[in-house]
This record gives structure tokens, C-alpha cells and sequence, in this order.
């Protein structure tokens, strides 16, 4: 028997095929792109997502005919929201997890309820990236398509609705609209009434790892499953990585090292002090019973994304002539720079800040651009600024959370050897990297595993299942090279708060 854990991330939907060992059998992925049609606008087809979860789960299931797919769940990011009619048919373009637009909509909401009564429901730091605001807004802005909506649902409900089931979202996404009260784990009546919003229009809360239901015979055809497949609640990408990780102790961190890289630990209440607000710490339900989650984020991916699509046609053409990746091309290009830093100071805010700031209005920030700045000393910086923002980050989990010496990370960021060796100098954290770089995914099938009784529990899914391949200790002689640029560095965000003031009035 085999498991399948499904992501629906922010570009592109990925499915992959596990062993019970958690030795990856299969995968495919297909991308979206979203669009902004108006400034801190990011909307989607939601249609997109399902025909990518369609292409994805056929390609990868017609690869394990011989270990065919038992059981299945969803990870995805948490912050989208999509209104549709009965049939599961979209009402208008989704607003994606980047959308900025409620910014009016967040105020009138603070207006009423205060950051710390909003913090101790939710856990969550005010922020428009919620998909409170967006609700506020379509309600407000387009009033005859939000009466004609059923529901507003996140990925996971919308993939249940899609599958024939009642939308359904495990507590972890919901606690990613900033309506779900996190320790009665259902929607918080309060935040409801204030935002206008009846929670007849929203899917039902339950708990990740729920068993829901068979795939019918018509679903199983269009995925090209068995219908004996089972499906599974799942979960927020963040505490699925970590998960899937095998972070589940309270004195270790995971990392998600994606489009925004998330930091998690996780705990057994939820850490509401007025401390962790201040610097804006995550505090939500974690896919794991009566657990919580603390994270922090930062912009990441986005960057190294932006480089590739603005700067790398040449190195396309340059790794495709040696036969090798675009990635493993850049990476030698970076080695060749050597340790030293660059003295180009990239700041990856490309949609806000995030810890410890929650700044909606800072932006991506090149400073030091000379004559000699070459696109492969960018491309170095850029990673020199995500090493940046991984210290600042976890040294609040350190100060704020507890203490921790170990990191687990998965995702894209941890196939770069430099990255993840500065991330270690400078964070002083020793990063094990793991087997499997789609961690989410691993989790996410590692839930479906425990609901049909592959796994006994959540230790016997991270024994079985989650292996470290190796690891990065803390490099002092490099973290000295780094000091004395990361102080620079550190000055950079309240330097530029003069610019955000005046941007903002543009």
C-alpha cells in the first residue's frame, strides 16, 4: 500500500506518492500563476487548482499501479479564499494568500475588537494577508456576487466540495483566516458578528487527520484512483512540514524553506503572552491532536523566483550546455564568489515584512549596487538576505518560545549548500537536512497513514517514515566573516520607514 500527500502551494500543485518507509515512489507537479489586475491585488482561477490537483494526481497515480494509492490528505497554504455556489463552481477569482487589498477593512475590525483580544482568539498577529479581510471586503465591495455565494472556502474545503463532500477544513487552515477562536477550535462567534460575516458562509472546522470519506466512483476515474482510496483532513503547509519533518517535540524547529519560509516548534498551549505579540509571533492548532504550533515567516522564495524570471536567461543557457540544473549552475557561480559577503544588501520583503514587523508597506530593497554588482553577486545576496532574516527569526523563537539548537528543513531553500551553511554560521542552529525535500506533502500522507491505521501514532509515522540525510553544524570563522554585515543589515528596515511613509501617500 502506498500513501499520497497532495500540496496546493502558491504557484504550483504538487502530489507525491509515498512507502510506508516514507521513501518517495512517485510525484508530479503542475503550475499556476496568479495575477494582479489592480496594486495589492493577487487573485487566481480557482479552477486552476483543482485542474492542476487533476493532472497532478492522474500523472503520479499512473506511476505506482503496482502499489497503488491507499489513502490520501491535503496540505496547502492557508490564507486563500474562494467563494462558490453549491456546485463547488467558483463565484469570482480567488483571493490569494499575497492579497493585500483589506487593509480598510482590517482597521475597521481593530476598531471594534483590539490587537490583544484578536491575539488571545486567534494567536495571530493582525494582518490583511487573513482571510478575514478579503471576506470583509467582497462582502462590502461586490455585494450581489458575495449574496449569490454559498461559500467561502480555503483550498482544503474546496478540494472536499470538488471530491463530492461537505466543505470541510481541518482546524490549521482555518486558524489562517483569523476567524477560528484556537483553544474552543471552532468560529469565533465574537469575530464573526464585528466582521458581518454569517458562518453559514464558511466550511466546518474539524480536526486534521479525520477520516471523511471513500472517493466515489466518478472522482476516482477523474484522479485515476482506486475507489477504495481513502481521504483525509489535512492540514496548513507549516505545521504539515514540520510534521513531516519530524519536528514534533517542543525543543526542535522545522523549516519550511518555500515561497515564504515558516519557522515552527511546537508546544502543547498556545503562547498568547503580550511578549509574543510585540514581535508578532504565529501561535495556531497543529495537525496533531491538542497541539499548537509557534511560527514565524519571512519572504523567501519569492526572491530567488524573481531572479530567475528577470536575470537568469543566460544561466539557463549556461547549465543546459554543461547538463545540469539552472540551480546546481547558479550554486557553483556562487562558490566560485567565495565566503566573503558581497556588500549588496537584499532585503526579500516582495509582500511585506513579516516577523518581527508585520509591515505590509516594506519592499524588496537592493542597497549597494556599484559597477562591479554582477547579476551572480545579486543572485548571492539574495541568499545572504533570506540567511539575514532566518537569524533574526529564530532568535525571537529562541527568546520568546524556548530554546532549541536543532532545525529540520525541507523545501526548495535547503538544496542550496551555501544558503543553508550561512543559515547555520549566522543562526548559530545546527540544520539537518532532510530525505525528503517536500516535507508537506510527507506530512500530509503521514496523517492519512495514521487515520487508516498504517501508523499507530504520530511518533510511529515520524519513526517509520521521516529519515536526515545530513547535516550543517555552525561554521564560527564564517559567522564572524557575516557579523558586522548582519548589523548593517539589521538597520536597513527602520532606516527606510521615512520612504514607507511617503510611499504610502503615492
Amino acid at each position: 500500500m502506498s500513501l499520497m500527500g497532495i500540496d496546493i502551494g502558491t504557484n504550483s500543485c504538487k502530489a507525491v506518492v509515498f512507502s510506508v518507509e516514507g521513501k518517495p515512489l512517485a510525484s508530479a507537479s503542475h503550475s499556476y500563476k496568479t495575477y494582479s489586475p489592480k496594486p495589492d491585488y493577487v487573485e487566481i482561477d480557482a479552477n486552476l487548482f483543482w485542474d492542476a490537483v487533476i493532472k497532478s494526481v492522474r500523472e503520479v497515480a499512473s506511476k505506482v499501479t503496482a502499489d497503488p494509492v491507499s489513502a490520501l490528505a491535503f496540505c496547502s497554504q492557508g490564507e486563500t479564499m474562494i467563494a462558490v455556489d453549491k456546485y463547488a463552481n467558483p463565484i469570482r477569482p480567488a483571493f490569494m494568500n499575497a492579497d493585500n487589498r483589506g487593509v480598510k477593512e482590517i482597521k475597521e475590525l481593530v476598531s471594534q475588537i483590539s490587537r490583544e483580544d484578536l491575539y488571545q482568539i486567534t494567536g495571530e498577529p493582525v494582518h490583511t494577508m487573513f482571510g478575514i479581510s478579503e471576506i470583509m471586503w467582497f462582502k462590502k465591495n461586490e455585494p450581489d456576487l458575495y449574496a449569490q455565494t454559498y461559500k467561502i472556502v480555503s483550498c482544503e474545503d474546496f478540494m472536499m466540495m470538488k471530491l463530492g463532500f461537505d466543505p470541510l477544513c481541518n482546524y490549521s487552515n482555518c486558524c489562517r483566516t483569523f476567524m477560528l477562536d484556537i483553544r474552543k477550535h471552532d468560529w469565533s462567534d465574537e469575530i464573526l458578528s464585528v466582521a458581518g460575516i454569517c458562518r453559514e458562509k464558511l466550511g466546518t472546522p474539524i480536526s486534521s487527520g479525520q477520516f471523511i470519506g471513500y472517493l466515489s466512483k466518478s472522482s476516482a476515474e477523474l484522479l485515476g484512483l482506486n475507489q477504495n482510496v481513502a481521504v483525509v483532513s489535512g492540514g496548513h503547509d507549516c505545521p504539515l512540514a514540520a510534521f513531516g519533518s519530524g519536528a514534533i517535540s517542543s525543543n526542535v524547529a522545522a523549516d519550511q524553506a518555500g515561497t515564504y519560509e515558516g519557522v515552527t516548534m511546537a508546544a502543547s498551549t498556545p503562547n498568547t503572552s503580550k511578549e509574543a505579540l510585540a514581535v508578532n509571533i504565529n501561535t495556531y492548532c497543529h495537525v496533531l491532536k491538542d497541539k499548537y504550533i509557534s511560527l514565524v515567516l519571512f519572504p523567501a522564495g519569492f526572491s530567488t523566483a524573481w531572479y530567475l524570471s528577470e536575470f537568469a536567461a543566460a544561466d539557463y543557457i549556461e547549465a543546459e550546455k554543461e547538463r545540469i540544473s539552472v540551480y546546481k549552475y547558479l550554486e557553483q557561480k556562487v562558490q566560485e564568489l567565495g565566503t566573503a559577503p558581497t556588500g549588496i544588501f537584499f532585503m526579500p520583503h516582495f509582500v511585506g515584512a513579516c516577523n518581527p514587523y508585520n509591515d505590509v508597506r516594506s519592499t524588496g530593497t537592493i542597497i549597494g549596487l556599484t559597477s562591479y554588482a554582477s547579476r551572480h553577486k545579486i543572485y548571492k545576496s539574495i541568499y545572504e538576505g533570506i540567511a539575514y532574516e532566518f537569524k533574526a527569526v529564530t532568535a525571537l523563537l529562541n527568546e520568546y518560545v524556548g530554546n532549541f539548537e536543532d532545525v529540520y528543513i525541507n523545501g526548495g531553500g535547503s538544496k542550496h549548500n551555501f544558503s543553508l551553511a550561512l543559515r547555520a554560521a549566522l543562526s548559530g542552529k545546527i540544520m539537518h537536512r532532510m530525505q525528503c525535500d517536500e516535507a508537506g506533502c510527507l506530512g500530509a500522507a503521514m496523517l492519512a497513514g495514521m487515520a487508516t491505521g498504517v501508523y499507530k501514532n504520530a511518533e510511529d509515522a515520524v519513526k517509520q517514515a521521516v529519515h536526515v540525510i545530513d547535516k550543517v553544524e555552525p561554521n564560527p570563522l564564517l559567522a564572524k566573516k557575516y557579523a558586522a554585515s548582519y548589523n548593517l543589515y539589521q538597520n536597513i528596515y527602520p532606516s527606510l520607514e521615512k520612504i514607507r511613509e511617503l510611499r504610502s501617500t503615492i
